[in-house]
């Protein structure tokens, strides 16, 4: 665990990555779609003040929380890079409607190194039994929802978060995720914003919903 000064270096180093964050993601996203011979509309909401200042704040608030709950430095740290991961994924998510595999797999890794700082090695294999559980899951979601609802990417998705969130984290995390989608769809629907065909990105609700378990976990049930 951290203190005083040392919290408040945890969210000024947050609150500057933070800053980065909108950047990182238009150029991954420029990258996926250069893969997939399409061009990457030009929208400066993404890269704006508001985005950029949104993710400094947010980010620094994500890093001060994982300082003082993590139960220790280096626990603390790759929980910062699990948070920031997270919300780079949301972000390129509602952008292109793209998961990158090169982030997942990062977010899986510092899943891994989580667990063992926090937990050992008995975390770390919670966490594997919990991605392999998760992915079953949404595998199965995806098979019965039919093509277009639940993609590869947010299987892969559910999988990397469960390892760092283990067990009952992952459990967390899903009723955030489905308390958030359902709220969304009711209001979207009351708004006549959203149809009952409409489409949207899985993966930020997946990533709120890991956010925030990650938060019960180290602050509440710690």
């Amino acid at each position: 665990m951290v203190y005083g000064a040392e919290a408040v270096a945890f969210g000024a180093c947050g609150m500057l990555s933070g800053l980065f964050v909108p950047a990182l993601a238009e150029k991954t996203a420029g990258y996926k779609c250069a893969g997939r011979q399409t061009a990457l509309p030009e929208d400066g909401r993404y890269t704006g003040v508001i985005a950029r200042g949104g993710c400094a704040v947010l980010n620094g608030g994500l890093w001060v929380a994982a300082g003082l709950g993590a139960g220790g430095f280096a626990a603390a740290c790759v929980l910062c890079i699990v948070l920031t991961l997270g919300l780079l994924i949301a972000i390129i998510d509602i952008r292109i409607r793209i998961i990158p595999n090169e982030l997942v797999t990062g977010l899986c890794v510092a899943g891994v190194a989580f667990q063992y700082a926090y937990a050992g090695s008995r975390g770390v294999l919670f966490g594997l039994l919990s991605a392999l559980a998760a992915m079953l899951l949404f595998a199965v979601a995806s098979a019965i929802s039919g093509p277009g609802k639940v993609g590869a990417g947010d299987v892969k998705l559910a999988g990397a978060m469960a390892v760092g969130l283990g067990y009952p984290g992952i459990l967390y995390a899903l009723l955030v995720m489905s308390a958030a989608m359902l709220i969304y769809c009711a209001v979207g629907l009351l708004t006549r914003r959203l149809q009952k065909t409409s489409m949207f990105p899985f993966g930020p609700f997946l990533i709120l919903g890991m956010e925030c378990a990650f938060l019960l976990i180290i602050t509440v049930f710690s």
